[in-house]
């Protein structure tokens, strides 16, 4: 699964190109990617292009965790990311991110081959080998899930709110000064 705005940081024609490759070896999965933008029609042509039949396209949706709950796996092939919540999102359903290692984001979130694997930009083929080494291994992948719930807990209000209070605390002590 894939959830985000359609535009060209995001990287859904990459992931789609990812896809036709799993679809060529596997066909008893189902790639979901939801969202709105401006390249949907077009993301949705390159799937018709590339003859991929496991591609189902959702528009936004308000509640997208029934959907996480479902998924196996979260891929993330974005050019750049800041914070990507929908990694957040993903490890508190048990979802294993599989996630190019854009310069931002998914390195803070993703600890690679423990709940998720961080692929080097690009690297289409290892992308492709780590989504089939999942596939093929429930137990790994029972395992990863479990441990991406646990780990997402550092993200969880109790630990980041103090966080937060401590960092706007010093900024307003140092404006003041």
């Amino acid at each position: 699964m894939a959830v985000g705005r359609h535009s060209q940081e995001k990287g859904f024609d990459r992931l789609l190109s990812i896809w036709k490759d799993i679809e060529n070896v596997r066909t008893d999965w189902e790639l979901l990617i939801i969202g709105e933008g401006n390249l949907y029609e077009h993301n949705q042509n390159v799937a018709k292009i590339l003859g991929l039949k496991t591609v189902r396209f959702l528009p936004f949706q308000k509640n997208v965790q029934p959907y996480y709950q479902k998924a196996s796996l979260y891929l993330m092939t974005s050019l750049y990311e800041a914070l990507p919540m929908v990694l957040i999102e993903a490890k508190m359903c048990g979802c294993i991110c599989i996630s190019y290692n854009c310069k931002t984001g998914p390195a803070e979130i993703i600890k690679d081959g423990e709940d998720g694997f961080l692929i080097p930009e690009g690297n289409q083929n290892l992308f492709i080998e780590k989504i089939l080494n999942l596939m093929n291994d429930r137990i790994l992948m029972e395992r990863m899930g479990e441990k991406a719930m646990v780990n997402v807990k550092d993200y969880s209000p109790g630990k980041i709110l103090p966080k937060w209070d401590t960092l706007i605390k010093d900024i307003y002590n140092n404006c003041r000064k």
